[in-house]
Formats: C-alpha cells, sequence, structure tokens
C-alpha cells in the first residue's frame, strides 16, 4: 500500500524537520516534490546535480544573487530563481503543469512518502494522489510564519482524493506535529 503524507506550510516553519521525525518515527521515505526540479535546473545550466541542490537548498546560498554561481553560472539569477525559471519558463509549458508531479508519482513505492516541500498546486500533486492509495495533506501551521513571500498557498479544506487535516505546531516541538501525523496514519483503516 502507497501512503503519502504532504506537509503543507509556509516556507522554513519546519517541515524538513518534522519530515525527519516521521521518517524516523514510521519508516517513511522522505522526498520532496523538487528533487526531478533540481535534476532538470542542473542539467538546463549545466551543472553538477549534487552543486547545484546543495546551493538551491542552502539558506545561505538559495536566495543569494552575489554567490560565484548566480553571477557565473546561473546568468545572474538566484538558484531560487533559476529552479522557477526552469519550472515555470521551461518544463511545464512544454510537459504540462502536472510535469513534476508525475515525475513524482513514478518514485512512489510501496510504505510511507512524506513529501516536506508539500507540494506547490493541486495540478502538481494530482498524479501523486492517482497514483497512491491513500494521501494525507496537512497543513501546518507555525505561529508567525506566512507564504507573505511565496507563490504557495495552503491547499483547499477539500482536495479530491485526499483527506486534509489542519496541525497547529508548538514552538520547539516538532516531535508533537510528527506523532500527531502518526497517530492520525494507524488510525486510519
Amino acid at each position: 500500500m502507497k501512503t503519502v503524507i504532504f506537509l503543507n506550510a509556509p516556507p522554513e516553519s519546519g517541515k524538513d524537520t518534522i519530515a525527519n521525525h516521521i521518517a524516523t518515527e514510521m519508516g517513511a521515505e522522505h522526498t520532496c516534490m523538487k528533487k526531478h526540479l533540481y535534476s532538470v535546473t542542473a542539467k538546463w545550466y549545466g551543472l553538477n546535480e549534487k552543486y547545484f541542490t546543495y546551493i538551491a537548498t542552502s539558506r545561505d546560498y538559495k536566495d543569494s544573487a552575489n554567490s560565484t554561481a548566480s553571477q557565473k553560472e546561473l546568468g545572474g539569477l538566484t538558484p531560487r530563481e533559476a529552479l522557477i525559471h526552469v519550472s515555470e519558463d521551461v518544463m511545464k509549458p512544454k510537459h504540462g503543469g502536472d510535469y513534476f508531479g508525475v515525475q513524482a508519482a513514478k518514485d512512489l513505492v510501496d510504505g510511507i512518502t512524506v513529501f516536506s516541500d508539500g507540494g506547490g498546486w493541486l495540478e502538481e500533486i494530482q498524479p501523486i494522489i492517482d497514483t497512491a492509495d491513500r494521501i494525507l495533506v496537512c497543513r501546518l501551521y507555525r505561529a508567525g510564519y506566512t507564504f507573505a513571500k511565496d507563490s504557495r498557498r495552503y491547499f483547499p479544506n477539500e482536495v479530491n482524493g485526499a483527506r486534509v487535516v489542519d496541525i497547529h505546531l508548538e514552538e520547539g516541538y516538532p516531535e508533537y506535529a510528527s506523532r500527531e501525523i502518526k497517530q492520525l496514519i494507524e488510525d486510519w483503516k
């Protein structure tokens, strides 16, 4: 059985930390929708994938246009801007808005998979919903964290083919959220 958990929350609100707890406590596979985006963006710019993934995920580099990579290898774009360019201007117009979801769905295996980046848009996660047996969308709320500077938003109350739950994070205790999610999965028969 393929069970998928999407952690849907604003940037830097603790999704990766919670996903790591879920992976440890439940033996889940921790991944992200952007996995294939990192790969195609690295290829687009002729960069080593590990190197590009590092600068694209590093808090020090992902939004910096002053790094060597941004100035020389990415044509002045920050790694985040390069990701957006390749996603929105190159891949999705050519392959469709669900392209990265289709790629992620191909990687699903039996067991639990947790997506720490929550998927960006309903169109993008639909191929995963269509492939998995159970989908849990966890909208995580943490005081002081918003989508104000992000194009993503919270998913609606109803997502066709998925169960949607709200979890309010307690500051300093990400394990509480992972335990709540674990209990939801265990009770879901």
